[in-house]
């Protein structure tokens, strides 16, 4: 099978990525997961457990190869890409946009997404999630 867009369903969420050649990208991901340095992930992850399906295929320009990558990794959202396939946005349009981005804590808050760790800390944050496991313990 050549240049297509696949995607692999996990106990852990979505994944979807392109390639040349299937057979050859799912023995990639099998040896990025047996290297040495990735021994706590070949023995919590179960390969028997993971599906891979073909999205769309024969697609033989590369660029339109990621674009349509990415109008899966849009539609889709999947939470296992940590990145964009292919984007529109200049370097300072993306980073305006990354640096303003925000998300919805449980605690109820929207800090920026850069200072997500930092907000996890915060004592405002566990005290919302305190008040919050309180309620529903009742």
């Amino acid at each position: 099978m050549s240049n297509c867009v696949y995607k692999i369903e996990t106990p852990n969420g979505l994944y979807v990525g392109s390639c040349k050649s299937l057979k050859r990208r799912k023995q990639s991901h099998k040896n990025f997961i047996n290297k040495k340095d990735y021994k706590i992930y070949r023995n919590n992850i179960d390969f028997t457990k993971y599906i891979f399906s073909v999205l769309e295929e024969n697609i033989e320009d590369p660029l339109e190869l990621r674009k349509r990558e990415q109008h899966f990794i849009d539609e889709l959202k999947p939470p296992l890409n940590s990145r964009a396939a292919h984007s529109t946005l200049t370097h300072k349009e993306y980073m305006k946009e990354y640096l303003t981005r925000r998300f919805n804590c449980d605690c109820g808050a929207t800090p920026l997404t850069q200072n997500r760790a930092r907000h996890f800390r915060s004592k405002k944050h566990e005290t919302k999630i305190e008040e919050i496991k309180k309620i529903f313990q009742v």
